[in-house]
């Protein structure tokens, strides 16, 4: 009974709709396996935490995509500051979880302290990071030797390498060949990491996942919203913002506290949620943009994204001592300059910007999480509030808004 559950093959958006291979199966599995599997985590997670490798983000507690992210999108930025190349390879390890050997797992749950009768209920991203070659293929040998040992495979043609440099240039150089079980694996100039599309340089990351981020929210429009996308589809105002809150804003910005766009990229991302906005509300184009935030009491994309950093840094904040992201936080605010591209220094502008203090005594603050967010929405939205006044007075349509409850 624990193992039946309702499948349904969810197409992956490549390939030919007509071949089973391009459906990745969904299985939807009854409520008593995840009340089993609550009662099973209180009981075992204790033991596991204390031997789970410090750089393991998955199923981990209070971590997310956006951690492991963290450090690849440093390493782009630390070679827009050294002027240097830098070489990421992605690993891809085909059905892991499926060909894994079982007795493997159970040995190192044994070794974790889990020998009881737990056993009998208890039954795929890797990314290189190296400035030098040779010390990349060294890396890759091990990963592919440790695969081997716990029976799963890396596929040779879905991992893939990726040339990082300090700018975007045309210019085509002599890069290194890597291989895996005796096969080159191919240099791309883009690659998919935890839902983030990587290139060949932290400028066109950015590029490429903006405009992916509106292509699919535009799709996720008019897929949620239908022929009634422009205000006439039934639904009162309150309920369709509520919608473009919660399924749209998340794709238009998923990934943009890493990227942290600026200027003209922004002002992409800016324009398509003001251009929705007003298509949702029946407004005409020359609308007066305050009048959106104003009615809607949704924050520009710009105030949206410095949120999101901050709840990134928090989280990184409350993350244990020894935990990579937090070493990392410390080593780049003790050591770069105000002129870095670091993510850390980004932050520390964005905190100086809404005045909210110093993020290196953020590291070592003694407030729980929840008041660490309630502080940074608290100054985030103070400032906006007061900015979005100040432009509305200029507007004279506008005079009889008020703007008390903003937000």
């Amino acid at each position: 009974m624990l193992k039946e559950g309702l499948l349904t093959p969810v197409f992956k958006n490549k390939g030919e709709k007509n071949m089973a291979t391009n459906y990745r199966g969904i299985t939807v599995l009854p409520v008593l396996n995840k009340v089993i599997e609550t009662i099973v985590k209180l009981r075992i997670n204790p033991a596991v935490l204390i031997t789970q490798n410090v750089t393991q983000r998955g199923f981990t507690a209070g971590s997310g995509p956006a951690n492991a992210a963290l450090p690849v999108e440093e390493i782009y930025r630390e070679a827009k500051d050294n002027n240097q190349e830098y070489e990421l390879v992605l690993l891809d390890a085909k059905s892991a979880f499926d060909v894994v050997i079982h007795s493997h797992l159970m040995k190192r749950l044994y070794h974790a302290g889990i020998d009881d009768k737990h056993w009998t209920i208890i039954q795929n991203d890797v990314a290189l990071m190296s400035k030098k070659t040779t010390d990349m293929q060294v890396q890759i040998n091990m990963a592919n030797t440790f695969a081997g040992m716990e029976g799963y495979k890396l596929q040779p043609k879905k991992s893939v390498a990726i040339n990082i440099k300090p700018k975007p240039t045309k210019k085509e150089t002599l890069l290194e060949e890597y291989t895996l079980n005796e096969a080159i694996m191919p240099r791309v100039d883009s690659a998919m990491h935890l839902g983030i599309i990587r290139t060949n340089s932290m400028k066109q990351n950015i590029i490429a996942n903006i405009e992916e981020n509106i292509k699919k929210s535009r799709r996720s429009a008019y897929a949620l919203l239908g022929s009634g996308f422009h205000g006439e589809n039934g639904l009162d105002m309150e309920t369709i913002i509520h919608l473009f809150k919660i399924y749209i804003l998340p794709v238009l910005l998923y990934g943009m506290d890493l990227l942290t766009p600026q200027s003209l990229d922004l002002e992409k991302l800016e324009k398509f949620q003001k251009k929705m906005l007003k298509q949702l509300m029946s407004l005409p184009t020359n609308t007066p943009d305050p009048a959106i935030n104003i009615l809607t009491g949704i924050l520009p994309v710009e105030a949206q994204i410095h949120l999101k950093v901050m709840t990134l840094f928090i989280n990184v904040c409350t993350q244990p001592n020894e935990s990579l992201e937090k070493q990392l936080a410390r080593r780049q605010l003790c050591i770069k300059s105000m002129n870095s591209n670091s993510w850390f220094i980004q932050v520390k502008t964005i905190m100086l910007k809404y005045d909210l203090g110093n993020a290196s005594e953020w590291l070592d603050i003694q407030m729980k999480k929840d008041e660490l967010l309630n502080k940074a929405k608290k100054g985030i939205n103070a400032y906006w509030i007061e900015r979005t006044t100040s432009l509305a007075k200029l507007y004279t349509g506008l005079r009889y808004l008020t703007v008390v409850v903003y937000f």
